[in-house]
């Protein structure tokens, strides 16, 4: 079972802290997606697990076995691990057959045959004589990627492999992925800072700022009941209301909600007047724009249509509320686009409160 754990491992870089205690799992056979903005640890953590960079402490252990710990550090050529850079990195002088095998030696046992089964697997059987220069950004990815399988490694690292291709073709091409990991039955660890991109391909999305992991769960999970407003934020749109709990609700501008989770205090969220009853707990809620339905004015709470932005398969609707007029909400709607001016506005489902501090 190559199941990847990491445990309290920290980083300084010329007295920085980078990593702060970072812990993780990553069960046998899944793929996690290592989200966060730049400069959070995410590649500084990559580079520990694959052992370019020693930690000041903590333990990672793959398939059971330490490759940092007390004993000191595993070598990077003996930890049985791939690795995906953001660019194919291909070797120029060598066609895409020989860059795949470079793993397996020249007179390894079944070298051609695994060659030839990588090829197929990641589709790029028709193109094994071609050499780098003439491939595409996503062909030269699948080459890597099966450069990177080729040994048979217990697990996986992707390094932003998608970030210098079209949307288009990231899209394609991690599904592709996907596919080619699960049936390779590897364990995996994908870097990115693209939302969608760890929502969709991952089995496990864990959100990463300031040298932490703020939240590890599975996307759903993720989207639907975020640890705190910080991550809400980071993963998908949001909308942030100062909010008062009171006997098991809320009051928003919007109305009185059920609450569905409560999490710690986000220092970066203002203390600003809320409205509602006297007494309870002041807070902020979360909510998603596909919570905030439109109705046809003169119902719900009074709203105006500021402007919206048109994507095909939905749309996003700014709204300014009448008697909050400091107040700006995003709803998700599909079908025809309300026009500016007037309209009505309610919250489904519950929502995510979180106390203000202090």
């Amino acid at each position: 079972m190559a199941d990847l754990l990491v445990e309290d491992v920290a980083v300084d870089l010329d007295g920085t802290p980078v990593l702060r205690g970072v812990d993780l799992h990553v069960p046998s056979g899944s793929l996690l997606a290592l989200l966060g903005p730049s400069g959070c640890g995410k590649t500084t953590l990559l580079r520990v697990i694959a052992g370019f960079l020693d930690p000041h402490r903590g333990r990672v252990a793959l398939a059971g076995n330490d490759l940092v710990g007390a004993a000191g550090a595993v070598p990077i050529e003996k930890r049985r691990i791939g690795i995906v850079p953001q660019e194919g990195a291909l070797f120029p002088h060598l066609d895409v057959a020989a860059n795949i095998g470079f793993g397996l030696g020249r007179r390894s046992r079944g070298r051609h045959e695994r060659v030839a089964e990588l090829l197929d697997l990641v589709g790029m059987a028709p193109f094994a004589d071609r050499m780098p220069a003439e491939l595409s950004g996503g062909q030269q990815q699948r080459v890597a990627l099966a450069r990177a399988l080729a040994p048979g490694p217990d697990l996986v690292l992707l390094d932003e492999p998608f970030s210098a291709l079209d949307a288009g073709l990231r899209a394609e091409l991690r599904e592709d992925v996907r596919r080619v990991l699960h049936a390779a039955g590897a364990t995996a660890v994908l870097v990115t800072h693209d939302q969608a991109e760890a929502l969709s391909i991952a089995e496990l999305v864990a959100v990463m700022d300031g040298g932490r992991i703020r939240q590890c769960a599975a996307p759903v999970e993720l989207y639907r009941t975020p640890v705190d407003v910080a991550v809400a934020g980071f993963v998908g749109e949001a909308v942030v209301l100062a909010a008062r709990q009171d006997r098991g609700t809320v009051t928003t501008a919007l109305g009185r909600h059920p609450v569905h989770g409560r999490g710690p205090v986000d220092e970066r969220v203002g203390r600003g007047p809320v409205g509602g009853p006297e007494g309870g707990v002041r807070g902020h809620v979360v909510l998603r724009p596909e919570q905030v339905h439109l109705l046809p004015n003169g119902q719900g709470v009074p709203a105006e249509v500021l402007t919206s932005w048109f994507y095909g398969h939905d749309a996003l609707v700014e709204l300014r509320l009448v008697g909050d007029p400091e107040t700006r909400l995003l709803a998700r709607c599909s079908g025809d686009l309300p026009a500016p001016g007037p309209i009505g506005v309610r919250v489904a489902g519950p929502v995510l409160f979180q106390p203000q501090e202090g």
